[in-house]
């Protein structure tokens, strides 16, 4: 093998790993950041519960990645899932997140933590249940995903105490390309600290102030 040919080699295995970590990039600021934050009064109808809870989630192309915990629920813990509803409104189970009672669950769903443990888990289209009368077919990813991007998705987690719902919280969320937005919009920003950057205008303190917002605008904007 040439030297010439061996660094053509080279150069092309270099192509290809910076692609990929690349697209690898896009592909992480193209998914979402969403959460919710659980308690009883969320539930319709509100339940009187000195229980809370808290999940995360990252939402991808077909996967989402999910954390999800809870403290002093009233009973032991039977399910929790995603439903599809809108706040105020109940809906159908488009999910589980965890299960200790094994009936009408997906293979593979995780038994729910203790009090104060944290599960961590992944939902794929595999793990979508059908809805027949809310239009969701079996298997959806894409039914899951408007659903949580349109604010029409809730956590519930059904305790002994409290079958039908004991803390529930709507699903929020904000893009992880927005974020990424913000940031660089904030750090484009002048800085006046930096011995380098552009020379202000000195202004005419005799001038008007109207003249000199004006020089300020044309300066800045």
């Amino acid at each position: 093998m040439t030297k010439k040919f061996a660094n053509k080699i080279f150069l092309f295995g270099l192509g290809v790993a910076f692609t990929s970590a690349a697209l690898a990039h896009h592909n992480y600021f193209r998914s979402t950041n969403h959460a919710a934050q659980l308690d009883g009064f969320q539930e319709v109808p509100s339940v009187l519960t000195e229980g809370s809870g808290m999940f995360k989630a990252r939402l991808g192309k077909d996967k989402l990645y999910f954390t999800f915990k809870y403290n002093n629920v009233a009973g032991p813990i039977k399910f929790a899932h995603i439903h599809f509803a809108q706040p105020g409104a109940n809906g159908g189970v488009l999910a589980f997140l965890c299960t200790n009672d094994g009936s009408n669950a997906p293979a593979n769903v995780p038994s729910c933590p203790g009090e104060g443990e944290k599960l961590q888990g992944m939902i794929s289209g595999d793990g979508v249940l059908e809805i027949a009368e809310q239009g969701v077919v079996a298997g959806d990813f894409e039914a899951l995903k408007k659903a949580i991007k349109n604010g029409a998705a809730y956590i519930n987690v059904h305790t002994d105490a409290f079958p039908s719902g004991e803390l529930r919280g709507n699903i929020q969320g904000q893009s992880g390309s927005e974020k990424n937005k913000k940031y660089d919009q904030r750090n484009s920003q002048p800085d006046d600290s930096d011995s380098d950057h552009k020379p202000h205008k000195r202004y005419d303190h005799h001038s008007t102030r109207a003249e000199n917002t004006n020089n300020y605008r044309k300066e800045y904007y």
